[in-house]
């Protein structure tokens, strides 16, 4: 009877893999060959850039760190020094509560389990370049499949050519958390529109840990809350999203345990050397540099496309109020987020910020479906400009 009960199960579960193989499949194969193209043409403009592009001169008393491994260490550039830091000794400065946990400790959990005895920065930073493309790869995958809910087929694909080739795509391959941030976040949207509010929970949670504004995904989940008048299913999706808020509280608390402050994560964050757009717009045109026109070419070209594509979505919700009701949490916070990037963040990082709001990709999306001209047009700007991206990130100019 055992035995028959054992067969039974693993029958089971054979069907249920094959099935899940089945239902992947065919969405993989759409999804790997844009994602092998776009890592293809960052690594072989990161190649080429070592011999056409020369380093930037450091500026006095800086100091341009190198890992000592060829080819890996030029995604480790900028930022990725705090992530190796925290993934080796911890939070060994307040700089570094800038930062999120959760990518430093699949860093350092991986690189201790497989390369233990080896230099770690070394072993990290090689790990990380190989992870991150993972999750880079799920992370579209999710969003062709979150995008397939709400759009057709068409636009869910050609909103993942667009995240692929985005002009800041370099960090989804570089020791950055952006890989492990998209592909959480786009997990924790796909899971709640599927009905699993409790999993959802869990992986915005793990987001909120991955990068500061990940515990703002609770508004979404609060929002779709309504959608409802199941009084059960309301109830597990608030009780999803204030899991998603207790990420932000556990990091203050483990802040404070750790420095005795609970605003230790403020007082970091406000020690940056953050600059505003207007003051990175005034810089450029005093200094007439290459690198810093092509900078500020991407950051206002990406802040308009940020603007126009969500922003957009509000002047046709007041047409379609009841058709797009679904959408407007996803628009809404990312509207939210648009603000707050560019009016109280750094502008010199909104190129990268702006690459994980979803909603930008599936109104572009939608445009360029039913505009063949466009979709060719913003393929060309994004690749072209993703090219520039990783030539100014791997050469060390301004560009994190």
């Amino acid at each position: 009877m055992i035995m028959l009960n054992f067969e039974y199960t693993l029958k089971r579960l054979q069907i249920c893999l094959k099935t899940s193989f089945l239902s992947v499949k065919p969405t993989l194969k759409k999804v790997f060959p844009i994602f092998a193209a776009s890592r293809i043409i960052v690594v072989c403009v990161a190649l080429l850039g070592t011999i056409s592009v020369p380093m930037r001169t450091p500026e006095q008393g800086e100091l341009l760190w190198n890992v000592n491994i060829p080819f890996f260490n030029l995604f480790a550039r900028w930022d990725s020094a705090y992530y190796l830091d925290i993934a080796r000794a911890g939070y060994i400065s307040n700089a570094h509560w800038a930062f999120r946990p959760f990518f430093p400790i699949i860093l350092r959990v991986l690189t201790l389990s497989l390369f233990a005895g080896y230099e770690f920065d070394v072993s990290a930073v090689m790990l990380g370049f190989f992870i991150n493309n993972i999750f880079f790869l799920c992370a579209l995958f999710l969003v062709y499949r979150l995008t397939l809910i709400f759009y057709a087929e068409e636009t869910a694909y050609l909103a993942t050519v667009f995240s692929a080739f985005f002009p800041s795509a370099v960090f989804y391959s570089s020791i950055y958390a952006e890989s492990l941030y998209l592909f959480l976040l786009t997990a924790c949207l796909y899971t709640l529109e599927k009905g699993a509010t409790l999993t959802s929970g869990i992986l915005g949670f793990l987001a909120g840990l991955t990068r500061p504004e990940g515990f703002l995904t609770s508004v979404i989940i609060t929002l779709r809350s309504f959608k409802t008048g199941k009084t059960k299913v309301t109830l597990k999706s608030l009780s999803s999203a204030l899991l998603v808020i207790l990420s932000f509280l556990v990091f203050l608390g483990y802040a404070h345990l750790e420095t005795g402050s609970l605003y230790v994560v403020y007082h970091s964050e406000a020690t940056w050397n953050k600059i505003t757009i207007f003051q990175l717009v005034s810089n450029t045109l005093r200094s007439h540099t290459l690198e810093n026109m092509t900078y500020l070419l991407m950051t206002l070209s990406v802040i308009l496309i940020g603007f126009c594509t969500v922003f957009s979505f509000f002047v046709g919700f007041s047409r379609n109020m009841y058709s797009e009701s679904r959408l407007f949490p996803y628009y809404f916070l990312s509207a939210i987020l648009l603000i707050i990037y560019v009016f109280n963040g750094d502008a010199r990082s909104i190129t990268r910020l702006f690459s994980t709001i979803i909603p930008m990709y599936w109104s572009l999306s939608d445009w360029a479906a039913r505009r063949p001209e466009l979709r060719l047009l913003i393929t060309f700007l994004f690749t072209t400009m993703m090219a520039a991206g990783t030539i100014l990130f791997t050469r060390w100019y301004r560009f994190f």
